[in-house]
């Protein structure tokens, strides 16, 4: 078999019509004429047989011979010639003289046995003894030489053309094909030219300035269809415009320009907040309008990937309308006041929308393309952590874990694809022991290895190597175990199946990783005594950034805990962050308030505006305070939201070994077992094949340890998981479920 790269048989004349036209292979293409001349028959001849073993009886390598002298070759005549086949070491059929026919050629390939076979050498009628060992190695050349035609690397990418991008945005002004004496082109009038003609110009000129104005937008909005089309969940508008400062003379039409004695024209263009710019964003779009539209475009692009969160959406501002209505509780509010805070609470509700719409189809081409993978992938999930640079002609690749370099390719690959795939290999197998050997880099050092078999294989195909090395074997050693660590972590982090992940994108659960989904309290949260000279014994408590109130402060208290028992104290104080935990969750329980000329504070606050928390130190802009509000709430929902499900497959409870009936005390494998069916049980007879029990929190809470009937359950996180109307939701999306599994 001889493979082709896919620029030799794009030199062939292979379209892409017949190149893809069937499974694609792993080492390279195959001509038609040399893919039926192997296609696996269920019969096979002994003719054919025999026409291999005459192809040596001489060097010319050839049966087809018109005149020969028998006695001057190699092979003079073959006789008893036979076929046997053996499935799983049992013979089934023995001795076949003209044809074996072959059972079940898709499960069995038919392979030669050289311990099943027969062969006997006569010279001069006297049989020649011969070596079996010398026999298999010219059989593994012969098998070398025919591995040598595959391709090491190779993609089967074909290659798409690149194109060239038009001047859409280009707009050349009508005002420039007038003739001079209108004085509104590009060369206007002489400055010598009367005060009362120029005066007509200008007037002229702010006359067809709206015109001009109309037709450089909708070049402006064409060019920007991309972006339209786009999964952003950062784009901040829909409608496009573009200020004519191109225009000549459009700084005298401007009745805001200058702005203040000394402004420039150069200025107040670069000035990206001008009243100009504010103006025109403002006539095309309100923010109100931008929600609407941006929401109906993602749920067109979604409805193109055959997904929808239509449900989602009507589920989200149902739980926020009622999260609000508890917020408010008693307030004294004008029906003009409650309404405002309805229609405030819809537009954040729309912005959160547009968030996981954009999300979820950016995840959409990876969910669909790995949608029978009971696992997920890390590249797929975080692309940037794979880095694949160009050397030459070849492409190399390197994997970054923690913000550090930690293996890279020690071969390079052909291709840009082929470099990806060995690294997404090198990643799987980084995260198992047995594929690891320490070797010598020279000069003293020492580094890690990646192979494609395990240790002890010495002539393992290499897939990667540390990018660091290290002056002992024991160093190395030590090095290789701790990142090894941090790709078990990777692997079971990322291992979310796709329907796990589109279940959590339609029931809102934005953390997508496999994590503990309790994490203690005082791990992040700290109660400490406030130190004054009034005497009072008060409690405050902070978020901290890390692990074991470290790094810095996210988040605060503004009220203080004070009570005679130090006990109740600490009490209210865990109130308070069950309640920044309850709240804090959604963008819209937060707000910036600018303190002097700039937004330096920010605070987690109740719609009603009793402050829960406050971050006092200054962020130098309101976008740094949005990013410092993104972090805090991330972190709170990571940690301390409860949101998540447990996928249990039923197959993995099967009893491994039922009951004994000649001893009765032998029950068999009992732990975690389902009930099958009896007689009048109603259960079913197979409570495990292709069947899985996803369990959601409950939100509720109590001590397992005594009797249910002795204890009441409490209200805990997560508190959605407390709602009928989510719970419904919930069990409605699970129809995304592979119709051969039931959920």
């Amino acid at each position: 078999m001889i493979f082709y790269t896919l620029e030799q048989r794009q030199q062939q004349g292979a379209t892409p019509e017949t190149l893809y036209d069937g499974p694609l292979l792993g080492h390279g293409f195959l001509v038609k004429d040399g893919a039926e001349s192997i296609a696996r028959a269920g019969t096979l001849y002994t003719s054919d047989i025999l026409r291999l073993i005459m192809q040596w009886r001489s060097g010319a390598g050839t049966d087809l011979v018109a005149q020969e002298n028998p006695t001057g070759r190699d092979i003079v005549a073959v006789t008893d010639l036979a076929l046997s086949t053996f499935v799983n070491n049992r013979p089934i059929t023995i001795d076949a003289q003209d044809c074996l026919r072959l059972v079940d050629t898709q499960r069995y390939r038919p392979r030669l046995s050289l311990a099943k076979s027969r062969i006997t050498f006569v010279r001069n009628d006297l049989d020649i003894p011969y070596s079996l060992t010398q026999v298999e190695e010219l059989i593994a050349q012969g098998r070398q030489r025919q591995g040598a035609t595959r391709l090491a690397s190779f993609s089967p990418v074909w290659p798409v053309p690149l194109g060239e991008a038009l001047p859409i945005d280009d707009y050349f002004p009508v005002q420039n094909d007038l003739p001079r004496l209108y004085g509104v082109g590009e060369t206007g009038r002489l400055a010598s030219t009367n005060p009362t003609v120029r005066a007509r110009s200008l007037q002229l000129k702010g006359y067809l300035l709206l015109f001009e104005q109309f037709l450089t937008d909708m070049t402006t909005q064409l060019s920007h269809i991309n972006q339209i089309f786009s999964a952003d969940p950062d784009t901040s508008t829909t409608y496009f415009t573009r200020p004519l400062f191109d225009l000549p003379g459009t700084e005298q039409l401007l009745k805001d320009f200058p702005r203040q004695a000394g402004e420039t024209w150069a200025s107040y263009q670069a000035d990206l907040n001008n009243p100009y710019r504010r103006a025109l964003q403002a006539a095309a779009e309100s923010p109100t309008q931008f929600l609407d539209r941006r929401n109906r475009m993602l749920d067109h692009l979604l409805a193109r990937q055959g997904e929808d969160m239509v449900t989602w959406a009507q589920e989200l501002h149902r739980w926020a309308q009622k999260d609000l209505a508890e917020a408010l509780g008693e307030a004294i509010l004008s029906p003009e006041q409650r309404l405002a805070a309805l229609e405030t609470r819809r537009q954040q509700v729309n912005a959160r929308l547009i968030q996981d719409k954009a999300n979820f189809l950016a995840a959409a081409p990876v969910l669909n393309a790995s949608r029978l993978q009971s696992f997920g992938h890390p590249l797929r999930r975080f692309p940037d952590l794979l880095q694949i640079e160009p050397t030459g002609p070849a492409f190399t690749w390197q994997i970054t874990l923690d913000g550090d370099l930690r293996i890279q390719a020690r071969d390079s690959a052909n291709t840009q694809a082929t470099a990806r795939m060995a690294a997404e290999e090198a990643v799987i197998l980084a995260a198992q022991p047995s594929f690891y050997r320490i070797v010598s880099a020279g000069s003293g050092r020492w580094r890690y290895q990646v192979t494609a078999a395990v240790s002890a294989t010495t002539n393992a195909r290499i897939l990667a190597e540390s990018t660091l090395t290290w002056g002992s074997e024991s160093a190395a050693a030590t090095a290789r175990d701790e990142d090894i660590s941090r790709f078990v972590a990777l692997r079971i982090e990322t291992s979310l199946a796709s329907m796990e992940r589109r279940i959590a994108y339609l029931s809102g659960i934005r953390r997508q990783l496999r994590q503990l989904l309790i994490v203690p309290l005082d791990e992040y949260f700290e109660i400490y005594d406030e130190v004054d000279d009034d005497g009072l014994l008060e409690k405050l408590w902070r978020l901290w950034e890390r692990p074991n109130q470290s790094g810095a402060v996210l988040l605060s208290s503004v009220s203080r805990f004070a009570d005679a028992d130090e006990a109740v104290a600490i009490a209210q104080a865990r109130l308070s962050i069950q309640q920044v935990i309850r709240y804090g969750l959604d963008r819209w329980s937060y707000q910036i308030s600018p303190a002097g000329e700039r937004p330096s504070t920010w605070s987690c606050a109740i719609p009603t505006a009793t402050l829960l928390g406050l971050r006092s130190a200054p962020a130098a802009s309101e976008a740094e305070a949005e990013a410092l509000i993104t972090q805090t709430l991330d972190q709170l929902y990571a940690l301390y939201s409860g949101e998540g499900f447990h996928t249990v497959e039923h197959i993995l409870l099967r009893p491994q070994s039922g009951p004994d009936p000649a001893n009765p005390e032998a029950t068999g494998d009992t732990f975690l077992t389902l009930p099958a069916a009896q007689s009048g049980s109603g259960w079913e007879a197979d409570p495990y094949s292709h069947r899985l029990s996803l369990v959601f929190p409950s939100g509720y809470g109590r001590d397992f340890s005594a009797e249910a009937s002795e204890v009441s359950r409490r209200e805990v996180r997560p508190h959605r998981c407390r709602d009928l109307e989510f719970r419904r939701h919930v069990e409605r999306i699970l129809g995304v479920c592979p119709s051969a599994i039931r959920p």
